[in-house]
């Protein structure tokens, strides 16, 4: 039975596809080689990446900024000549991703109120993130500022989850190393603060200690259901070129 044929447009090219990581150039020599340049991957992460290429061969070896590393090679289907290019590696630095989950547990799927005890630790490059962001857009932000999270984002805050955060609601309460700690409301905008532009509750780490293990003890109130954590706010994906 005939196979679909992928479909390509006049002048575009489909391959060389890559997949699990970013490249800025990718080409494939006559001597048999997958050389790619500018690559960049998940920092702290190791990952298998792969390249489909378009090939009457299966290229011999990868090359990623410069530097051969170990892979495999197979074709990808059985009616083009396409062969799959895979290798795993790992990138240098620490793990700084979207919203990343500040405490070292997560509540049970079957939490929905009382108490969640966990640990956290606070990373150089969480902080740095954050300080550079303050480097990079030195805005005076002002008190009437603070409330909406997404606002002075040199902050580094944790943000407790809850499905529905109820303004009227008891509030939760959290304990940072046994001393309380505390929680701010948190709205949408900075100067409509009302049950329709509630967010719940977070808490500025700013000044706390980097590289330090911390106890979080956090208790949700029974009108406060659907818990799911306690996050970053503004932390972004780190990204590496340094192949481990």
């Amino acid at each position: 039975q005939p196979q679909p044929q992928p479909q390509q447009e006049a002048g575009q090219q489909l391959f060389p596809l890559v997949f699990n990581v970013s490249t800025e150039w990718v080409n494939v020599p006559v001597n048999g080689s997958v050389v790619m340049s500018g690559v960049t991957g998940q920092a702290g992460q190791k990952l298998v990446l792969t390249v489909i290429v378009d090939s009457p061969y299966c290229p011999g070896s990868l090359v990623l900024n410069g530097r051969e590393v170990a892979s495999s090679c197979v074709p990808c289907t059985q009616w083009l000549q396409l062969y799959c290019v895979s290798a795993t590696v790992a990138f240098a630095g620490e793990v700084v991703s979207w919203s990343q989950e500040v405490t070292a547990d997560s509540p049970p799927p079957t939490f929905t109120n009382g108490w969640f005890n966990s640990s956290m630790v606070i990373s150089d490059a969480v902080k740095q993130q954050h300080t550079q962001v303050d480097l990079d857009y030195p805005i005076p932000w002002e008190a009437v500022d603070l409330d909406a999270t997404w606002l002075a984002p040199g902050r580094v805050l944790a943000y407790f989850y809850l499905e529905q955060p109820k303004l009227q609601g008891a509030p939760p309460r959290a304990w940072l190393n046994n001393t309380e700690l505390p929680l701010q409301m948190a709205f949408n905008g900075r100067s409509h603060k009302a049950a329709d532009t509630f967010l719940g509750w977070y808490a500025d780490l700013s000044l706390l200690e980097v590289r330090t293990l911390h106890q979080l003890s956090v208790l949700i109130p029974p009108d406060q259901a659907g818990f799911h954590g306690v996050f970053y706010h503004n932390t972004v994906l780190a990204l590496s070129s340094q192949l481990l």
